[in-house]
């Protein structure tokens, strides 16, 4: 075999992509409009999403983390016509955590200490079977929500749609406000986030950045006043979209299952789903008694799940029939509606990493592995 190289790509080397441009975000939201295109024609699949939790015994559980446990978690996906193949893989210990200055209630996780964290995506040739990348996830994990989200917005927020009012201060709130002026003529844009310095400090820099006026709230129940589109962008598990934030109208989205009131979500006139409820998830957990047992095809957040979000009649469908033209996600500009952004899939870090790959794979600089190491000439 000739030398060949697999590429290691960091978050520094996408990031870096990104500052310089080198890396755009309209072509990141076109990858992802291509895959889902190709999966509504049946040129493009995935896996449900799988994980593996294990609660951590007695004698190694911390003291101050409540309900901590191991987590690993799989997500595969291809795309047909750029011919990536990705599968995303997550090892996490996570913990329920109070925060006791801001009330926020929320899943913190970590890889060996706090801070650190492990999310690793490998990309494949579909056409050849070679691997060609592993990827740092964190930078790539946020594209791919935001494009997503964003895909969504482009079919179903009113088109003068100008104001934009965003649940959280992080790297993924961050994703949404610098892609979503790609699809809408931002007027402005409002945040909310518990921690009074975060979401100042998100408000100047994203103002100076887009130079669109960015303005911190002081409440989450100030935020959605006279916003045409919301988008919850938080770790929380607790709901922070509230009833009375659905007028007429409105676009809403999401980054986690639970952060859209059940309340709220009532209210909605139309809901667009990201996958089926029954096709996105299997997972496997232990138990106390350390019984291995399937949880089910559930949505793994909301428990139980609400069956209005896998049928019924406030259910258009799915982002693949949407980008396809199959339902329309707006009929009128009173309607409010909703892209349930349930659960992520393996296509998307295919859709993004290819991306990524196909802008990055020529740069000075990257790390390589010879490809001979990850190939063997025993047939499994």
């Amino acid at each position: 075999m000739e030398s060949v190289m697999t590429l290691f790509i960091s978050n520094d080397d996408v990031q870096a992509a990104i500052d310089s441009k080198k890396l755009r975000l309209e072509p990141i939201i076109g990858a992802i409009e291509g895959a889902y295109s190709d999966l509504g024609a049946d040129k493009a699949a995935y896996a449900p999403r799988r994980g593996v939790s294990v609660p951590v015994d007695d004698g190694h559980r911390h003291e101050d983390f409540e309900d901590e446990k191991f987590v690993f978690g799989v997500m595969e996906g291809a795309v047909q016509s750029t011919g990536y193949f990705a599968i995303r893989l997550k090892l996490d210990m996570t913990y329920r955590f109070d925060d006791p200055v801001t009330g926020a209630k929320t899943h913190e996780k970590y890889c060996i200490e706090p801070g650190r964290y492990c999310g690793l995506i490998l990309l494949v040739d579909a056409r050849t079977a070679e691997p060609l990348a592993f990827m740092n996830d964190g930078v790539v994990q946020h594209l791919r929500v935001a494009a997503t989200n964003v895909l969504a917005a482009k079919h179903m927020a009113r088109e003068d749609a100008r104001v934009l009012g965003i649940y959280g201060s992080g790297g993924m709130a961050r994703s949404h406000a610098q892609m979503m002026g790609y699809v809408r003529e931002l007027g402005e844009i409002r945040v909310f986030s518990p921690t009074r310095a975060h979401r100042e400090a998100f408000a100047a820099e994203m103002e100076d950045e887009l130079r669109v006026p960015v303005r911190a709230v002081d409440s989450a129940d100030l935020l959605p006043r006279d916003c045409d589109m919301l988008a919850a962008c938080t770790d929380s598990r607790v709901p922070v979209v509230m009833p009375d934030a659905i007028r007429p109208g409105l676009f809403l989205t999401c980054v986690t299952a639970n952060e859209v009131a059940r309340e709220a979500r009532d209210r909605i006139d139309a809901v667009v789903l990201h996958q089926t409820i029954e096709s996105s998830t299997l997972r496997t957990y232990a138990t106390g008694e350390g019984r291995i047992d399937p949880s089910g095809f559930i949505d793994p957040i909301v428990d139980p799940p609400n069956p209005v979000y896998s049928t019924g009649p406030k259910v258009r469908g799915t982002l693949a029939e949407l980008v396809n033209g199959r339902i329309k996600g707006r009929l009128d500009r009173q309607e409010s509606v909703f892209f349930y952004n349930n659960i992520g899939s393996g296509l998307q870090f295919a859709a993004i990493a290819g991306e990524v790959y196909r802008v990055l794979h020529d740069a000075p600089g990257l790390r390589e592995i010879p490809t001979d190491w990850l190939t063997q000439s025993i047939r499994d």
